[in-house]
């Protein structure tokens, strides 16, 4: 077969990344029609393009907003790679709460296919077309840059990746519909809340299935243009451009990726899932571990709506109610022996005396009764802000495309306000002025919150039009963000250790911070936007380097779902436990959502598996650690990592290797399935008083799906069984060199003693050696006691012969 080679090593990266230990290469095959083709070890194609130019050339009338929509089907055009020639029209909402958003768009004209490419010298080559001009590529060290003939009038760039029938595709951000998102179609747009009500949900359906209002049920704040595939490959696009996949909705073998841009920039990666989940995060950022604080248990004062309440908002009044409230929890906290370790302010800055001596003093207080301070912030800055002054002094506001001034828009909470431009040179150093205004009451954490709004009618320093700039605003804005809290921790020094984690995103956020929630969360069952798609979320985004995930324990938005009850929040509370992040939001109209106010038996459910998060923490911070190292997928992961059998599963996943984690995501449940991953021996436990894991009934083999009953007072969670032995050999001079083997995970710490004699306590490092002196102390057999990161202990003996030196 004929084919052009293009050396691509997979996995190199910055010098700050570990690199990725597989390699492979990208070849261009002409022979049968075009293709793009992946090949790792030994030959093996782990990735390609379909080949050819794929169906009829002509792109129909397929709309992009509010839903997306491919009339054609399986008749479109699936090219391997080509250009759409014709012309493209769209446009998003201009008004509050779903400003950004789109409303509608659609690209129709024909289709021209790459037919062959040439090697043209220095890494390029020249991609000849259907048309008879040539389009260009050029190869640098894993990426592809890709650009249309220059004679052609080119709206989107298309490629087609061959899938077949019953593979796994994930990741595009956090996507709350499915985690297994084949046969979905998809836009790669940042777009505010979708609105849903489990009472609606049969009208929903009738549209889409897990429909919201108004951009169906694949809209999400935070999107990235990446995907990944359970053969164990991934696929990512640069750029902040419009991006539509079809993925094997229109034909079930191929996954159709447009782009509204002539020019692409497209890396493949390969190794399997999770190594190719490390090359995109090796090449897009990881960010640094959260601090260990950051995964106590945490809980916000209410919102109910008394004006905007991030700092800079207009006509906050909610001051004294905030105060009441962080005095009912301090007080309620300590009443009920809950461990609640952070507290989220939004309103912090009308408490008291705004931001002087005697808000600080309250602040204080409350740390010195053991809780971390959160603050909120937003974009918005209104002329009753605290901060307009300057930014309006420093012209950092995004501004009016028509008329050259400030651009005015109408927020959530119904206030004018301007935005802040991020791409303005000093708009990074403004917002550090900003943030050092809850950094100098006591805060360490806070929430960036929306980032989704802007639209046609504006324009930023940078001059990216509207259609390009709408994605690149939430990655300017956190990665301001970041570059604030990193002059903070330079400036106050090792003890201030802050944190902020983020709604919106796209490709560049994950290494600013990987604290994402995937948006407000209905207060209901819905699997829409209720405790139902709050899984789908996390693991699409633990594969992409978003790990440090938190939901709105018991639901956060009820402008039409209801309140929030004792069940739900129980369920919410225990599925919270067992990921990074465990926060109480808080409802926006319809009161509080304290754990307190759930109940005996939702209070009894929240105060276990609170203690519970408290004793993984170790586990979760070990595995966010290696996340910002290596980018291994973690703490939580999906189970595909575990069984590629379980390519689909969207309602369970692992805390770090060893505890599977099933929900319950449906009210009034008495039992549920929980598949088992093969090859490993699976324990059932239920959680303690003290958040203890206490084994109950038998040990049960993987690669089954069991069924598992559902008491309101614990969820399905199941540990692996370790396989552990000592083995010990006697080497020179009469030394014995002692062994801890086996699959156990993660090893704390540990000790090894023989009979009451204590002889090390550094078992962690899994290989010691004795001295003769150590082994003449003690008698009896060698006994060990391991202490693992999910909090088990496992004790494990051996004999222990006596070494006796060699003879000379």
């Amino acid at each position: 077969m004929r084919a052009v080679l293009v050396g691509l090593v997979l996995g190199l990266a910055p010098a700050t990344l570990a690199p990725v230990a597989t390699a492979a290469e990208l070849r261009f095959s002409n022979e049968g029609g075009f293709a793009i083709e992946l090949v790792g070890d030994g030959g093996r194609v782990e990735l390609s393009t379909i080949r050819g130019t794929g169906g009829v050339p002509v792109r129909p009338p397929g709309a992009d907003g509010p839903l997306p929509v491919e009339p054609f089907g399986a008749a479109g055009a699936f090219p391997a790679l080509g250009w759409v020639l014709g012309a493209r029209a769209g446009s998003t909402f201009p008004v509050s709460f779903f400003s950004g958003n789109r409303l509608f768009g659609a690209e129709a004209g024909g289709v021209v296919a790459v037919t062959a490419a040439r090697a043209t010298g220095d890494g390029t080559y020249a991609l000849e077309t259907t048309a008879g001009v040539s389009g260009r590529a050029r190869v640098d060290g894993t990426h592809l840059e890709i650009e249309a003939p220059p004679e052609l009038p080119v709206v989107s760039t298309m490629f087609t990746l061959a899938s077949p029938d019953g593979e796994g595709l994930y990741g595009l951000g956090a996507r709350k519909d499915a985690f297994d998102q084949r046969g979905r179609l998809r836009n790669v747009w940042v777009e505010q809340q979708n609105l849903s009500d489990e009472r609606l949900d049969a009208v929903g359906n009738a549209i889409e299935p897990q429909y919201t209002f108004p951009n169906g049920a694949q809209a999400a704040y935070y999107v990235v243009p990446a995907l990944l595939g359970s053969r164990g490959w991934a696929a990512w696009v640069d750029g902040t451009a419009l991006q539509r996949l079809d993925l094997a909705a229109s034909r079930s073998d191929a996954v159709r990726w447009g782009v509204a841009s002539p020019k692409v920039g497209l890396t493949l990666a390969g190794g399997g899932l999770e190594e190719a989940s490390r090359a995109y995060t090796a090449r897009e950022g990881r960010a640094p571990s959260p601090p260990r604080w950051v995964y106590e248990p945490q809980i916000d004062v209410l919102n109910e709506g008394e004006g905007e309440a991030a700092p800079n908002g207009a006509r906050f009044d909610g001051g004294p109610r905030v105060k009441r409230d962080l005095d009912e929890i301090a007080q309620e906290t300590k009443r009920h022996r809950l461990p609640i370790g952070v507290i989220g302010i939004e309103g912090w800055h009308k408490v008291l005396d705004e931001e002087g001596p005697e808000a600080k003093a309250y602040f204080h207080g409350l740390r010195k009764q053991g809780f971390r301070l959160s603050a909120y912030w937003n974009p918005f800055t209104a002329q009753q802000g605290k901060g307009y002054a300057a930014a309006s002094t420093a012209d950092l506001f995004v501004r009016d495309a028509v008329t050259g001034r400030p651009y005015t828009l109408i927020t959530n909470r119904n206030n004018p306000a301007n935005l802040i431009d991020f791409t303005r040179p000093g708009a990074r150093e403004f917002w550090k002025t900003q943030l050092d205004r809850h950094a100098d009451l006591g805060f360490e954490g806070f929430m960036e919150d929306f980032g989704e709004l802007i639209t046609e009618g504006m324009t930023q320093a940078d001059g990216v039009p509207p259609q390009f700039a709408h994605n690149a605003y939430p990655v300017h804005y956190h990665r301001a963000g970041r570059w604030a809290i990193d002059e903070q921790r330079r400036e106050r020094g090792p003890d201030y250790e802050p944190w902020f984690y983020v709604r919106s995103g796209h490709t560049g956020v994950a290494g600013a911070t990987s604290g994402v929630f995937p948006g407000d969360e209905s207060t209901d069952w819905s699997p829409a936007s209720g405790i139902g798609s709050v899984v789908p979320a996390m693991l699409n985004l633990a594969l992409t380097g978003s790990g440090a995930f938190t939901t709105d324990v018991g639901g956060y938005l009820d402008i039409v779902a209801p309140r929030t009850t004792p069940e739900l929040f129980a369920r919410w509370s225990q599925l919270a436990s067992f990921t990074a992040v465990s926060r109480i939001h808080n409802s926006t109209g319809k009161k509080s959502v304290f754990p307190w106010d759930a109940g005996d038996e939702g209070l009894d459910v929240y105060r276990r598996y609170s203690r519970a998060k408290m004793r993984l923490i170790d586990l979760v911070d070990r595995w966010s650690r290696r996340a910002a190292r290596d980018g291994t997928v973690g703490p939580v992961r999906p189970l595909v990592l575990s069984d590629p059998r379980l390519r689909s599963v969207k309602d369970a996943w692992t805390l770090g290797r060893d505890i599977l984690v099933a929900p319950v995501l449906e009210p009034g449940a008495t039992s549920r399935r929980v598949p088992l991953p093969a090859g490993d021996r699976w324990q059932q436990v239920r959680v303690g008083e003290d958040g203890q894991l206490i084994p109950v009934g038998p040990v049960r083999s993987g690669g089954q799906t069991v069924e598992v009953a559902t008491p309101l007072a614990d969820i399905p969670v199941f540990l692996r069984e370790v396989d552990a032995r000592l083995v010990r050999r006697c080497i020179g001079s009469g030394r014995l060199r002692v062994e801890l083997r086996g699959d156990l995970g993660s090893v704390l710490g540990g000790e090894l003693r023989r009979g009451a004699r204590r002889l090390t306590t550094r078992l962690a490092t899994r290989r010691l050696v004795l001295s003769k002196r150590s082994l003449r102390q003690g008698r009896g057999a060698l006994r060990a006691r391991v202490r693992l990161e999910d909090g088990r202990t496992v004790r494990l003996k051996r004999s222990a012969p006596t070494c006796r030196p060699a003879r000379r």
